[in-house]
């Protein structure tokens, strides 16, 4: 009996030597990782909070306010729309963290679209997409023949546009609507736009670009002509001439006017080419010819030539006929003005040389310079002296 009671006592006193002397897990309360938010690129505010902890009401800042934009939620990436979701606040944080502020932009309304496209606008250019291109918030769904709306897969614009003040985005379909009446719907979280119109069956869309921006996009039967609605009206930019509507805007070769007349079979995308408007002939050399443009805001081909600039070249002032030029000019602005500096296939001979530039819009400038053969030298000779070098020479006589 008096060793089963110093057994238990023994026991006993172990047992509580064990809970007080022997302590627990090591759980540190204090602050090891770091959250840190960013807004648009720059630190909005950074918290240190201990690792395995949730991170408190109190220590997120208050959601950024954007004009024309709407602050939707923090994330871990800005990547993509896949990537960039919500973040959880209600888990654990066990790592230093780097949550950013992502925006929708607000909605001004559906532009328009077609067989092929749609085109939003926003209310700025001052938006915040993601880093593919996408925009964060947007939602797209469409209802045929007034039937139940379904989601419309689009994220990555097809073109971009910023026109007074304004942000037009264009996303193109994966597959091309079917004639009938549509509803497209575009929500951004808060905002919702819609607009209806009908597809024609079987369509062809014609895109017109005006100096790199989409101006209009229209559907047309198959095998049908543009209409005159169909048709931008003429575009209008300062200094500049507009001339035709082109399939190509590579070079003067290939930027020939398209006739609207021609009935569409396939896809088509359309430029506005322009001329730019003279100012005056600057110089005339042996090989060269300088021609001053108004303005330096100018729009060449995409190999840098300018379409409707004509140069023609007389012996005595009457009778002209195209000179041959290298069609890409060197350039040069000074203050407001372009200098555009054209090469001739071949330089000129000593005399008198007339010349005429002209643009398509009809503006004329004419300048005449003589030409003189270089006089050749004999005796040449040079001497240097410190850091000096001269030369001397005589002309041929009677040159």
């Amino acid at each position: 009996m008096k060793h089963t009671k110093l057994a238990l006592g023994l026991a006993l006193i172990l047992s509580v030597f064990m809970l007080t002397g022997c302590p627990g897990p090591n759980i540190s309360t204090d602050p090891d990782i770091t959250v840190t938010f960013i807004d648009n690129g720059e630190t909005l505010k950074t918290v240190d909070i201990a690792s395995g902890t949730v991170l408190q009401a109190s220590k997120i800042p208050a959601n950024p306010d954007k004009v024309f934009n709407r602050f939707l939620y923090w994330s871990e990436s800005t990547a993509s729309q896949a990537a960039a979701v919500e973040f959880d606040f209600t888990k654990p944080i066990t790592k230093n963290t780097t949550l950013y502020a992502i925006f929708a932009p607000s909605l001004y309304s559906i532009e328009t679209f077609n067989s092929k496209s749609i085109r939003i606008k926003f209310y700025s250019p001052n938006v915040y997409p993601l880093d593919d291109g996408s925009y964060a918030g947007l939602k797209f769904q469409h209802s045929k023949d007034n039937g139940a709306y379904t989601d419309v897969d689009l994220k990555i614009p097809s073109s971009t546009d910023d026109i007074n003040s304004y942000r037009y985005v264009t996303y193109n379909f994966k597959t091309r609507l079917e004639g009938g009446h549509y509803t497209f719907k575009v929500t951004n979280s808060v905002q919702t736009e819609t607009l209806s119109k009908d597809i024609i069956s079987n369509a062809r869309t014609v895109d017109f670009y005006n100096c790199g921006n989409l101006l209009k996009s229209v559907d047309v039967s198959s095998g049908q002509a543009l209409s005159s609605s169909d048709i931008p009206a003429n575009p209008t930019v300062r200094y500049n001439y507009f001339m035709y509507w082109s399939k190509s805007k590579a070079s003067k070769a290939t930027a020939t006017q398209f006739d609207l007349n021609t009935p569409i079979t396939q896809d088509t995308q359309l430029y506005a080419i322009y001329t730019p408007q003279l100012y005056r002939i600057q110089s005339i050399a042996y090989n060269t010819i300088t021609i001053t443009l108004y303005d330096d805001t100018v729009y060449p081909l995409d190999d840098g030539s300018y379409a409707g600039i004509i140069i023609e070249h007389s012996t005595d002032g009457t009778n002209y006929e195209t000179y041959s030029v290298n069609e890409i000019p060197a350039y040069e602005d000074t203050g407001s003005f372009r200098n555009l500096t054209y090469t001739f296939t071949n330089p000129l001979t000593s005399g008198k040389h007339y010349f005429k530039v002209s643009n398509d819009y009809g503006e004329s400038y004419s300048k005449s310079e003589s030409i003189y053969e270089p006089t050749p030298v004999t005796y040449l000779s040079a001497e240097t002296a410190y850091s000096f070098s001269n030369k001397t020479f005589t002309t041929v006589e009677c040159w």
